[in-house]
């Protein structure tokens, strides 16, 4: 049998400084410089990656993603404190345990990109 597993989400994002200035207090770690365009944040198995199509050289701006990432954290409070403090464009008021059970909460990043952070142990994978 053929196995997959996705390990690379790319996350557009410019101008790069700000998104490192931005993502890099939230996850708590400092991302790995690929190229001037490109910094890996290493989340468990996945790799988010900070892309600025600009700063990479690619003479292109790549607009932000249309649908929500989902990322899930082993406190979702402090995570949710963490990002208010970072002033995202929007943020859901409050942690919402939603009917299919995940404790979660929304947020559209300085870029336009839409995240959502789950609270680990809380996630949907379907019926």
């Amino acid at each position: 049998m053929v196995e997959f597993q996705v390990f690379r989400v790319v996350l557009p994002c410019h101008p790069i400084q700000e998104a490192l200035a931005f993502y890099e207090p939230i996850f708590g770690i400092t991302a790995k410089k690929v190229s001037d365009g490109r910094y890996y944040f290493m989340l468990g198995s996945v790799v988010l990656v900070c892309y600025d199509s600009i700063a990479d050289g690619d003479g292109y701006r790549v607009s932000s993603n249309p649908e929500h990432i989902y990322i899930t954290t082993s406190d979702i409070y402090e995570t949710y404190e963490r990002v208010k403090n970072q002033s995202p464009l929007v943020i859901s008021p409050q942690i919402q345990k939603m009917p299919w059970g995940e404790r979660s909460f929304y947020l559209i990043d300085p870029f336009g990109n839409k995240i959502c952070f789950v609270e680990q142990g809380t996630e949907f994978y379907g019926k």
